[in-house]
């Protein structure tokens, strides 16, 4: 049995939205070992002894499980993105050579993510398994946090939605991104809009401004789809960018997020200090585990996933990680539109936005998840219809 993420090409070009042949009856239940671990992957809790959080152990062991099983993907195998994610290791890896940091920790997470997104997009894990397991994690967190809050049990960021996620900001980005990518693992209809309801009010009680312009960027996403050509739309979102991000620096000043002055002004200084690290920082980065900064004498890490992975990385592991996310948005958007799968599309617009404003997001275990199920998707359009008679990659709600 072969153990490599991508098998050898074969002679014939399959039809790439084709079911193969190993999957002539679908599986539609779930596998129990990709459900279970997928459970982990939605909710950062630690892990005791290991001091590691469960989405880094779920993934590690999603790998290691997914190392043995086969894979069903031949020559139309995208070459570009296991090169890409493989050249943005190797680099880190030479960036802490040169800087004489100790990148272990950093690299094995990175490691970690890679191998997972591959797993994934080449078919070892069970596309389906995967969503219904991240599904009930989601669900299980976000009615927990949501019974709590309006139980009045509050935690460390008062009225703000937290929950097991222990950080609002956190909440937000893990229900914003993975919440956008079960709705494909449900059946189009009253299920889907049940999570979307449930999903949208746990997202508007974190309170967290880039959560909620991620939402609101994702529904418009969502409204474009099968109004606008895919790749106009993706133009049109560019051209668009500037207007949004002042309306999401005018969120500060309105309502309930008027009174976070202090935590503001901490930020700001914050974003300040990145900005000026930077320039003074080798084209090739400082290294893995470097992005954090002082401020008062104390340690914080980037307030931006985009200046960190450019502090780590350097210009080269930054472009090397976009080129790969921006080529596989456009390849998704440029599907015919009976194939397109919105939710997919809109994930990965979400978590482009959330790194503007939050630390840990381009690298993160949701991440490699989303690239991986979109990557899948490009390959097999038509397997979640296998699974489910009356699933359509068309279908919103």
């Amino acid at each position: 049995m072969s153990t490599s993420v991508w098998p050898a090409p074969s002679s014939a070009r399959p039809d790439p939205g084709a079911v193969p042949a190993s999957a002539s009856e679908p599986e539609n239940h779930s596998r129990i070992i990709e459900f279970v671990l997928a459970i982990g992957l939605t909710v950062p809790l630690t892990v005791p002894l290991l001091n590691l959080p469960s989405p880094e152990v779920a993934g590690l062991l999603l790998v290691l499980y997914g190392w043995f099983l086969p894979t069903d993907i031949g020559q139309e195998r995208p070459r570009w993105f296991p090169v890409l994610l493989v050249l943005l290791w190797v680099e880190l890896a030479v960036s802490a050579v040169l800087n004489g940091v100790d990148g272990t920790r950093r690299l094995g997470h990175l490691a970690i993510f890679i191998l997972l997104a591959l797993m994934i997009s080449s078919g070892r894990l069970h596309r389906l398994s995967l969503l219904r397991g991240m599904a009930l994690g989601l669900f299980f967190a976000a009615i927990t946090a949501i019974v709590a809050r309006f139980l009045g049990i509050e935690g460390a960021y008062g009225e703000r939605l937290t929950g097991l996620f222990s950080d609002p900001n956190v909440a937000g980005f893990h229900l914003v991104v993975f919440g956008a990518l079960v709705m494909t693992g449900a059946r189009s209809g009253f299920r889907r809009w049940l999570g979307a309801a449930a999903l949208l009010i746990a997202i508007g009680l974190t309170l967290s401004r880039t959560s909620l312009i991620a939402t609101i960027l994702g529904l418009v996403w969502l409204l474009l789809y099968k109004r606008v050509p895919g790749r106009w739309a993706l133009a049109l979102l560019a051209a668009s960018f500037p207007a949004l991000m002042a309306y999401a620096e005018s969120f500060r000043y309105w309502g309930p997020f008027s009174e976070r002055t202090g935590s503001d002004a901490l930020r700001d200084r914050i974003l300040l200090a990145e900005e000026q690290l930077l320039p003074i920082s080798p084209w090739y980065g400082r290294g893995p585990g470097t992005a954090y900064v002082q401020v008062d004498g104390s340690n914080f890490f980037f307030h931006s996933s985009y200046l960190g992975l450019l502090n780590e990385a350097g210009r080269i592991g930054f472009v090397i990680f976009l080129v790969g996310v921006v080529a596989l948005l456009f390849r998704l958007v440029g599907m015919p539109t009976e194939l397109r799968q919105p939710w997919y599309e809109a994930a990965i617009v979400a978590f482009l936005l959330c790194a503007f404003n939050l630390g840990e997001v381009l690298l993160e275990i949701p991440t490699a998840v989303t690239l991986g199920m979109a990557m899948r998707h490009l390959l097999r359009p038509r397997e979640l219809s296998q699974f489910e008679a009356d699933h359509n990659p068309g279908h919103v709600l």
